[in-house]
């Protein structure tokens, strides 16, 4: 089986990793990009899912990278691609009214219930929905597609709470209290924004 390795950056560009050596000891890719480029983008995510052990079983070599690139995507019997994802494995680029938008022209329904935040970030997250009922895959919201919702401030506030508890040594920074008062305002209606 012909294997390639790729690197998902936070703002959803696709690197190709030509050398595996030099990523497992840090380095990462810089230049050339699949930056949304239509139908390969397209067909990379579509076929995009987790990664299990038998996708790395045939090549003893290979289980340690399993950890590293927890994401694969086959193309046909005889290729797979592997990724790894600096946050999500899919980033949301745009809103075009309900929809989120990622990879080149895909799309999934946003719906306020399945929004939430990570407090280890402040980052933005919402599922995607897969057609073939698979287990679905985070997405990461842009910043631009944060501040679209009106919430683009929350990954500063984030930020600012967490340096606070730190230099005070006191609190929690599990404690859910202090970000129950922020709300998405979606169609007329206030959804309490979920911290995980």
């Amino acid at each position: 089986m012909r294997r390639y390795f790729f690197y998902l950056s936070e703002r959803g560009h696709l690197y190709h990793i030509y050398n595996l050596e030099d990523f497992m000891r840090g380095a990462r890719p810089s230049g050339p990009c699949y930056q949304r480029d239509g139908p390969m983008t397209d067909f990379f995510f579509k076929h995009l899912r987790r990664a299990d052990s038998q996708d790395f079983q045939s090549d003893g070599e290979l289980t340690k990278l399993f950890m590293t690139f927890p994401y694969c995507s086959p193309c046909g019997k005889k290729e797979l691609n592997h990724v790894c994802a600096q946050d999500a494995p899919v980033v949301f680029h745009s809103l075009d009214g309900s929809t989120l938008k990622y990879a080149g022209t895909l799309t999934t329904e946003f719906d306020p219930l399945r929004l939430y935040v990570k407090r280890c970030n402040g980052r933005l997250y919402h599922s995607v929905n897969r057609r073939d009922r698979s287990r679905p895959l985070e997405g990461v919201l842009s910043s631009l597609v944060a501040i679209e919702l009106g919430l683009g401030y929350i990954e500063e506030e984030i930020a600012a709470s967490m340096a606070t508890i730190e230099e005070s040594e006191g609190g929690d920074p599990c404690d859910d209290t202090r970000w129950r008062d922020h709300v998405l305002k979606w169609k007329g209606e206030d959804y309490p924004l979920r911290v995980v």
